[in-house]
């Protein structure tokens, strides 16, 4: 799977349409609360997108023109926001270190949705406001930007090229020093 670096993130290029790309991050990037008080909540009302699409949005202002309003199933309007249930098995995302929130609410008041360690998919939920929880957040962009960024994959492909042509360099310019 792709991936470019945006922000001091590294994200996964699930899927492209036409003229934007869908992200998302490639590791759990904090952990936080879906809501900070244990009560029935939607997406819409959370603590949880107040931040992504506030603080975290703010940090990556270099972008802002790039990233794209995307509409949730429940209508709400974000910029940043977390997959759904549908979203997470139609793409075949690579595991992340711990358990990760997604945007819906789980079957149990109280609880939302979330992404166990080994790929299972917790559709009665987690608690809300359990602290642990992991955030991978996603976003629609413009691909245009997308295809401006190098990759991971491409630096280390040009990286080994490069060691392969020269041999290791030292800062100073004699082979091999290390």
């Amino acid at each position: 799977m792709k991936t470019v670096n945006l922000c001091n993130y590294e994200w996964y290029v699930l899927e492209k349409q036409d003229d934007k790309a869908l992200l998302l991050a490639k590791d759990i990037i904090t952990r936080k609360a879906y809501h900070e008080i244990r009560e029935l909540t939607s997406w819409e009302d959370c603590t949880l997108r107040q931040w992504l699409n506030g603080e975290f949005y703010r940090n990556l202002e270099k972008y802002h023109a790039n990233i794209l309003e995307t509409e949730t199933e429940s209508g709400v309007m974000d910029k940043i926001f977390l997959l759904s249930i549908e979203e997470t098995k139609k793409y075949n995302i690579p595991l992340a270190e711990g358990w990760w929130w997604l945007r819906l609410p789980g079957f149990i008041n109280g609880y939302a949705a979330g992404v166990c360690g080994d790929g299972g998919i917790f559709i009665y939920g987690i608690d809300v406001n359990d602290a642990f929880g992991g955030v991978r957040p996603a976003m629609w962009m413009d691909v245009k930007i997308i295809n401006s960024i190098k990759s991971a994959e491409d630096r280390n492909k040009l990286y080994m090229r490069i060691m392969r042509l020269f041999g290791k360099v030292s800062l100073y310019g004699r082979r091999n020093a290390f």
